[in-house]
C-alpha cells in the first residue's frame, strides 16, 4: 500500500514538474512575442520615415512623369513660350500679350522636358495641332497619363 502511494506521489511530482516546465516554455514564448511586437512597433515607423526621406527623383519616377497630359477646370491650359515667373502665371488677363502663351485643350499629351521644382515645368507637346513645340505650363495643370 505504501509502495502504491509512493508511486502515485512520484507520478504527481513528475506531472507537476512537467506542468511547470510547460508553463515556463509558454511564458518564454509569450515574452518573445511581446518583445518582437514592441520591436515592430518601434522599428516600422522609423523604417517608413527613412524610406519616405529618400531622394524622390529616381529614374522610374521620372519615367512615369515624363508621359503626362494637361487638365484645367476652365477647359484649356496656358502654355507659356518663355519661362514665366509665378507673378506672370497668376496675372493672365486681357492686358497680357497673347503672343507670350498659347492655349491648349484638356487631355493634350505632353512630355516633361525639365522639372526644377518651380511653379512652371518645361514640356514638349506630343499631340494635337501644336505637336513638337515646347513651352512652360503650370505644375498644377499636369496630370499623369492614363494607360
Amino acid at each position: 500500500m505504501l509502495k502504491t502511494i509512493l508511486i502515485i506521489l512520484g507520478w504527481l511530482v513528475l506531472a507537476f514538474i512537467l506542468f511547470t516546465l510547460a508553463m515556463h516554455v509558454v511564458s518564454m514564448l509569450m515574452t518573445l512575442a511581446v518583445v518582437v511586437g514592441i520591436a515592430v512597433l518601434v522599428c516600422a515607423p522609423i523604417y517608413f520615415f527613412l524610406k519616405s526621406r529618400r531622394n524622390k527623383s529616381t529614374q522610374t519616377e521620372k519615367t512615369k512623369r515624363s508621359d503626362a497630359r494637361l487638365f484645367e477646370v476652365a477647359g484649356t491650359s496656358k502654355v507659356f513660350l518663355k519661362e514665366p515667373t509665378t507673378a506672370q502665371m497668376l496675372a493672365i488677363t486681357d492686358q497680357f500679350v497673347s503672343s507670350n502663351f498659347m492655349e491648349l485643350p484638356n487631355d493634350t499629351r505632353i512630355k516633361i522636358v525639365q522639372d526644377d521644382d518651380k511653379a512652371a515645368v518645361k514640356v514638349k507637346i506630343t499631340s494635337g495641332a501644336s505637336k513638337g513645340k515646347t513651352g512652360w505650363v503650370s505644375r498644377s495643370s499636369i496630370i499623369n497619363a492614363q494607360p
